[in-house]
């Protein structure tokens, strides 16, 4: 049978030209272009040739390797003719079908009723499916392969029997449907990606657990940092008192000297004079120090305790107070600490 699409085939260059390059080409490379629509004219009169002298599995490779250059409507449709006399029926309603969907306006009648009487022949041997996705962009998954994106308002075409179809895109699936075909059957088949997971829901176990453990640390946390409390408090207070006992000591130096006796004199009572309010200031800073390191870690100690959990069964209970020891106070004088005391 001579091939009815030999009288379109002048269209090939016009319609290669239009079409993307194949992957991997360069954009700009008109050279690769050029050797491309070369190529796939060459491939195409070849092909056309072969299916003229009735050498269909010869058409059919040459046709195929020009399809993969150019997936135009002559291409294809000349594709699907010779896939249909070999009784490749489902691959023949595809390139057809990919033919009429893209076949240009003014071109010959003659040719697109021969194109429409082939598929015709071919639909009636497969099933012929409309898929309707949500999502346009989402990709077709029949019987574990993916065919591409759903095609709108076209088919996807498969053989007599039971297959499974679904939708995806990206992580987000539909329900796989089932679907039991029949040759010359045509079905609509509708599908729904499921929404977009949300993030796992923490179990109610793992934030008691995690609660607890951090409760684990809130005694042993307010105790240091209480110690450190306490410890800065006494140290503030020790040089507090030490402070008072050198403002003392000035005044009775003071006292046994003349009015401006140490105005250019240092030494003697003056020296000592000079050596106490040395002291003096350094115990002052001292003490500033020390209040203002315990009122820190205090704060601490109360944060902690209003805002760290609580641990479910604790029973611990602590206490602390300063020692502190000033100069003549005792047996303790001179000594500076803190007393710890809890049960847990």
């Amino acid at each position: 049978m001579k091939p009815l699409l030999l009288r379109f085939t002048g269209a090939l260059s016009v319609s290669l030209a239009l079409l993307p390059l194949p992957a991997g080409a360069a954009p700009s490379s008109e050279p690769a272009r050029a050797d491309s629509i070369e190529r796939a004219r060459d491939l195409f009169e070849r092909g056309i040739a072969a299916w003229d002298a009735n050498q269909l599995e010869e058409a059919l490779v040459l046709l195929t390797e020009s399809w993969e250059l150019s997936r135009s409507f002559d291409v294809g449709g000349s594709l699907g003719q010779v896939e249909e006399l070999l009784g490749r029926h489902r691959d023949a309603a595809e390139h057809l079908h990919h033919s009429l969907r893209n076949f240009p306006v003014g071109e010959s009648r003659e040719l697109r009723a021969n194109i429409e009487a082939t598929l015709q022949k071919a639909m009636a041997q497969v099933g012929s499916v409309r898929v309707l996705v949500d999502e346009p962009q989402a990709r077709l998954i029949v019987d574990g392969e993916d065919v591409g994106e759903a095609p709108g308002d076209g088919y996807v075409f498969v053989e007599p029997g039971a297959h499974t179809i679904l939708a995806r895109l990206g992580a987000r699936t539909s329900e796989t449907r089932t679907l039991e075909v029949q040759a010359g059957g045509k079905y609509v088949v509708d599908l729904a990606l499921a929404p977009e997971a949300m993030p796992p829901a923490r179990a109610p176990g793992a934030l008691t657990q995690g609660r607890s453990g951090a409760a684990e640390w809130k005694l042993p946390v307010m105790l240091g940092a209480g110690a450190f409390a306490m410890t800065g408090l006494g140290v503030g207070t020790y040089f507090a008192v030490e402070r008072g006992r050198l403002d003392r000591e000035s005044r009775d130096l003071r006292s046994d000297l003349e009015p401006g006796a140490c105005a250019a004199v240092r030494t003697g009572p003056c020296a000592d004079l000079a050596a106490n309010a040395r002291s003096a200031d350094r115990a002052q800073r001292a003490s500033v120090a020390g209040f203002v390191t315990g009122g820190v870690f205090a704060a601490g100690v109360v944060a902690a305790w209003l805002l760290w959990p609580e641990r479910q069964s604790s029973s611990a209970s602590w206490t602390a107070r300063p020692l502190v020891g000033a100069p003549g106070l005792g047996q303790q004088a001179g000594f500076l600490g803190a007393e710890l005391s809890g049960s847990f």
